[in-house]
């Protein structure tokens, strides 16, 4: 992940149609030549919408915040990942509401769309339990990842419910610790 200006999902799917513009996106990209001189790889679907080639970063990512059912910790690293992906400019690929483009009608948004895909597909690998990697690993994209591991993680059961219910028995007041914090705590094994 970057530690970049933030930017808009919607900057990887705006339509360009101005060549004359430059590119300002601030994402991280890789070193691949441009048709945009000093940009990213841009590849444009018949649609119009420019794709700007992404890559995923793990900077800013705790080192111990690895998916794991036996810790239930979804909801931890689902909000991680969404905040990753917004940063990056990638959400679409995480959601899957950008198919991907056919190679023979538009070459360039399809090399740029594997790459984007590829990226977080092995961002979120890097950052799952080994049980998890073997769930997932006839997902064809990205988009498929998070869904299959979304249906395993949110679905859990009895199981998952004891282990949150032994969670937020353990939130303690403390004095030098404001309310707040200590309810936005117990919130999040509401959600």
């Amino acid at each position: 992940m970057s530690s970049s200006t933030p930017s808009d999902a919607s900057n990887t799917s705006l339509p360009n149609n101005d060549p004359s513009l430059p590119n300002t996106s601030t994402a991280t990209t890789s070193n691949t030549s441009s048709s945009i001189s000093g940009g990213p790889p841009t590849g444009q679907l018949p649609s119009g919408l420019r794709l700007i080639e992404r890559t995923m970063k793990d900077a800013a990512w705790p080192a111990d915040l690895i998916l794991d059912m036996t810790k239930s910790n979804w909801t931890e690293w689902e909000h991680m990942l969404s905040l990753a992906v917004r940063q990056c400019g990638i959400r679409p690929w995480l959601d899957g509401s950008i198919p991907c483009p056919d190679a023979g009608t538009s070459p360039d948004a399809y090399h740029i769309w594997r790459h984007n895909d590829d990226s977080l597909s092995a961002f979120i690998t890097r950052y799952i339990s080994k049980p998890d990697i073997l769930h997932t690993k006839a997902c064809k994209t990205a988009a498929e990842i998070f869904s299959r591991l979304r249906v395993l993680h949110e679905n859990q059961g009895a199981y998952a419910q004891l282990t949150l219910l032994t969670k937020a028995l353990l939130v303690h007041f403390k004095y030098d610790k404001p309310l707040s914090e200590t309810a936005a705590e117990i919130v999040q094994f509401h959600n």
